[in-house]
């Protein structure tokens, strides 16, 4: 197929299928170490993020403590609770949890009842069996899970007995925060490239994002896995090394955190979804405009190439075919231009150097022709000495040897009429060469020595006939 382009669309095809195997070279290179700067970077954010989510669930844990404190120290919410007023206290409850913005506050006096509950569920018994647990004097700061019209809800939960002045146990409260979309999207800080979500029973049940589906995947179509969950439950912080595709191809990081690790157990875990959007987008755009560059670098490079090629290679050779047809048609003066060292220009020099060698010789083959053409005329003038000169003795020869045979000068024997009759047919061959030589103007070297030796033995036969 090759054959059919000239040298430098060929050249030019070599040295772009050789860019090409660079560039794919290249890219990949550069997609592996991308790839390798994309986990690193992905770990590290990753890793980041687990660390400010610990945080800042140690902090909301501490600020529930720091808010049952501060009620329970107040003075006319334990002389309420203490007069078992549940007008008194809800009122307190109400007016206080319009600045600590908890879900559910809940207080029973010391027996029991409920005084004030701003978060009421049809199944109390995890909240009763706290409350009980704080009217024995414990504070305990634990994960509450409950169903609430169908759906998983869990919670944050500090239960404390509240205490008078004087040490008397009056009742005791209970402060939670539900786990649920604002809760997450507090801990991100309303980020959207973190997805955050809460996985209990094997399944997420509350998500940072919009879409609140209860099911297996943890966003943009990745998958939980199991294994890691059942670390994190065990109250081990997993954090992936590897990326993960997820919708469009976009990498993303994950780990799994537990939530409110109590004796290295967790009922429910928070899993942290990092979308590396940005480097994605980097890597394609790097991707890309390497691409354009190396193109356009390629394009300009085959340019320069083609235009070298050609002057320096293309047009000599194209001039070279030139004069070389012009030599063909005779005209040997026509010299093809060395201006280079290079094999091109070596070229032209030996073209030349044969051209002078072909001039030459054509001009020795003329010379040789016009000798030709001079010993042609010599020899038709030596045709026409010897035809004057040969055939009228000849003929006279002939005559007198038929006139001496018939004995009309006297009387011959036999071996003088042989004789004369050899001479007779000898002459007769001479003349008939002498003839044909004349009639094709031409006369062969084998004909020449016949001729010559025919006149010889002539002579020779006259010469016995005279005597």
């Amino acid at each position: 197929m090759l054959k059919r382009f000239n040298l430098a669309v060929k050249l030019n095809i070599l040295v772009f299928l050789s860019l090409t195997v660079m560039l794919v070279g290249v890219v990949s290179l550069l997609i592996l170490n991308t790839r390798i700067l994309t986990e690193e970077i992905g770990g590290e954010r990753v890793t980041e993020e687990v660390n400010i989510i610990q945080k800042r669930l140690s902090e909301i844990e501490k600020e529930l403590l720091v808010d049952t404190n501060f009620i329970v120290s107040s003075v006319t919410f334990f002389q309420a609770v203490g007069r078992r007023s549940t007008v008194e206290t809800t009122e307190f409850i109400n007016t206080a949890n319009a600045s600590l913005g908890l879900d559910d506050i809940t207080v029973v006096d010391g027996d029991g009842r409920r005084l004030t509950d701003t978060g009421v569920n049809k199944d109390t018994s995890q909240e009763d069996a706290l409350l009980k647990a704080a009217l024995g004097g414990k504070t305990n700061t634990v994960l509450m899970v409950e169903k609430n019209e169908g759906a998983i809800e869990v919670s944050i939960v500090v239960a404390a007995p509240v205490v008078s002045s004087t040490g008397n146990r009056l009742g005791a409260i209970q402060m939670s925060r539900h786990i649920n979309r604002s809760f997450l999207q507090s801990l991100i800080f309303g980020r959207q490239n973190i997805q955050l979500g809460l996985v209990y029973d094997g399944k997420v049940i509350v998500r940072s994002g919009n879409d609140q589906t209860v099911n297996t995947i943890l966003a943009n179509g990745i998958p939980i896995e199991s294994a890691s969950i059942e670390a994190a439950k065990n109250g081990q912080t997993v954090v992936g090394t590897a990326l993960i595709l997820g919708d469009k191809g976009v990498p993303h990081t994950v780990a799994y955190t537990p939530l409110l690790d109590d004796n290295n157990h967790s009922a429910a875990v928070i899993t942290i979804l990092v979308e590396l959007e940005e480097i994605y987008s980097f890597q394609n755009s790097t991707l890309m405009n390497t691409i354009i560059i190396f193109i356009a670098l390629t394009v300009f490079a085959l340019a320069i190439i083609y235009i070298n090629i050609y002057r320096s290679v293309i047009s000599p050779l194209n001039k070279l075919k030139i004069i070389a047809g012009a030599m063909t048609s005779g005209q040997y003066h026509e010299r093809a231009r060395s201006n280079t060292d290079d094999e091109v220009g070596q070229l032209a020099t030996a073209f030349n150097t044969m051209a002078i060698a072909i001039q030459q010789r054509e001009g020795s083959l003329q010379t040789a022709r016009e000798h030709a053409e001079r010993a042609n005329q010599v020899k038709s003038m030596f045709l026409a000495s010897v035809s004057h000169e040969l055939r009228t003795p000849l003929n006279a020869i002939i005559n007198l040897t038929k006139f001496v045979g018939l004995g009309m000068y006297g009387t011959v024997n036999e071996e003088q009429k042989d004789i004369l009759s050899k001479v007779e047919s000898r002459s007769k061959h001479l003349l008939s060469l002498i003839n044909d030589v004349l009639d094709i103007s031409k006369i062969e070297s084998g004909s020449l020595e016949l001729f010559v030796e025919s006149a010889v033995k002539v002579d020779e036969i006259v010469a016995q006939a005279v005597e």
